[in-house]
């Protein structure tokens, strides 16, 4: 799912129109506890060695889909994260907007000493079709 925060980006990135921010020169990938909002919140772990990851080495865009080159992988957790419910994508390693979010196919129970790792091509964003309305 998109954000309201990134549909705007997008758009006004493209179309050159509004208030259009830069696009951002980096990307994090986190996960959430609980399902995000289009206004962007959500509720991604706190401390027990949880830090955002960043969003690097992906594919050339193929039929509106990239994908992650290499495995994506986290911190060894040293403590409960609790049950991890979706992934995000922000524009920074701390605080910033979060752009894209989504389920989890497989909720992940993290306690102590867990690593969450999304494997090579298992992470991947669509742009889809536009609509008018």
């Amino acid at each position: 799912m998109n954000t309201t925060y990134f549909r705007n980006l997008v758009a006004g990135c493209m179309f050159k129109t509004g208030d259009h921010q830069e696009v951002p020169a980096k990307y994090y990938i986190g996960l959430s506890t609980t399902d995000p909002t289009e206004q962007g919140a959500c509720t991604e772990p706190v401390e027990m060695n949880y830090k955002r990851v960043p969003f690097e080495n992906i594919t050339t865009p193929d039929d509106g889909y990239i994908k992650n080159q290499e495995a994506i992988t986290f911190e060894e957790s040293t403590g409960s994260w609790g049950v991890i419910t979706h992934y995000l994508l922000f524009d920074a390693e701390s605080q910033g907007n979060l752009l894209l979010y989504g389920r989890l196919k497989d909720p992940k129970t993290v306690d102590s000493e867990t690593i969450v790792t999304f494997r090579p091509e298992e992470f991947k964003i669509r742009v889809v079709n536009a609509e008018i309305e």
